[in-house]
């Protein structure tokens, strides 16, 4: 993925990190309701091994959520597809 992709995903809520050999794309959503209630998404690169990628669900995650919330998953999920296919493990430039 070049630069320009790279910060577009931090703008939309993805942080990009690396700690040694392994890069980490994480997109964490907290419900504003239920403090405990929610999810994440994290992409993981390490050196030598296929990308791979964990959904966390937190308490009652994604139960009984709303068309918008919905809306929001497959949007990130979309970007994790992104990040699994073509991303190589490079961290933006801080902002």
């Amino acid at each position: 993925m070049n630069a320009e992709e790279l910060l577009e995903l931090r703008h939309r809520g993805w942080r990009i990190t690396r700690d040694g050999s392994t890069a980490t794309a994480q997109w964490t959503w907290d419900d504003l309701d239920e403090e405990a209630d929610g999810w994440e998404v994290l992409v993981l690169h390490t050196s030598g091994h296929p990308p791979r990628f964990t959904l966390n669900l937190f308490e009652s995650g994604l139960t009984e959520r709303h068309a918008l919330d919905l809306v929001r998953l497959q949007g990130v999920l979309t970007d994790a597809r992104a990040l699994l296919e073509r991303w190589q493990g490079e961290v933006p430039d801080p902002e």
